[in-house]
């Protein structure tokens, strides 16, 4: 690919390229431009337990200060810019912003995330991608109710997507909304016997109904963990 942008430097689609496979590789994930899922380890504040393996830069957060490098050149190529290239550069500085242990810089990452998404959205107002990301941002600045806003529009561009349905759950649960927010991972469940919405899900029951509902949740969870881890592990024992 970088003999490629030696000899297309004004093709922005080798740069987005170049930076997907790189946030990709890191992300472990199967595309970046379709939604991510948010996990309890990237949310998670810096606390005095875990500042220790932020003192040193972890290796990676190389290739994610280099993805941004090709995301901006890409921006600057093209004006105005292409809202993909926004929403990549976003996606890198929300990941970069997540691994950093500086308050103000975390926040400041969020905040040029939350701006690129905005101008993403400004450009494609119909991309539930930018809106899934744009909620995700807000969230983690406590900007509840912005939150909420984007996250709805989202859903109401691709309804049945199960990673909006879930941060949405959240979200609604956050600001105290049980009843809607059962109704939002209800939904999700039905569609997706996920292990991380179930958990949700057996949550929210926990606050709404009891123990006894959540339990059953959980068994169900385990269920599906079993069905979908057993066979991996017995491979790899029998290897």
């Amino acid at each position: 690919f970088k003999e490629c942008l030696r000899m297309q430097p004004e093709n922005i689609q080798v740069y987005l390229q170049v930076a997907k496979i790189m946030l990709e590789n890191i992300y472990d994930l199967p595309s970046l431009f379709e939604t991510l899922p948010s996990s309890a380890r990237d949310a998670a504040p810096t606390t005095a337990s875990n500042m220790i393996q932020h003192e040193q830069r972890p290796p990676f957060l190389d290739l994610v200060d280099e993805a941004i490098s090709y995301c901006e050149r890409a921006r600057e190529i093209r004006q105005p810019s292409h809202p993909r290239a926004l929403l990549l550069l976003a996606v890198a500085y929300s990941f970069k912003a997540r691994q950093t242990s500086i308050h103000t810089d975390r926040q400041a990452l969020f905040q040029a995330a939350i701006n690129e998404l905005r101008e993403a959205i400004r450009l494609d107002p119909y991309d539930s991608i930018a809106y899934f990301h744009l909620a995700h941002n807000l969230a983690f600045l406590n900007d509840v109710r912005e939150a909420i806003s984007a996250i709805e529009t989202s859903l109401r561009l691709q309804p049945d997507d199960k990673y909006s349905l879930h941060l949405y759950t959240i979200l609604l649960t956050s600001n105290k909304q049980m009843i809607q927010a059962y109704t939002q991972i209800y939904k999700a469940t039905n569609e997706f016997p996920d292990i991380s919405l179930l958990l949700t899900k057996a949550a929210v029951e926990d606050q709404l109904y009891g123990s006894e509902q959540s339990i059953l949740t959980c068994k169900e969870a385990l269920i599906v963990w079993k069905n979908d881890f057993e066979p991996v592990m017995n491979k790899q024992s029998s290897s």
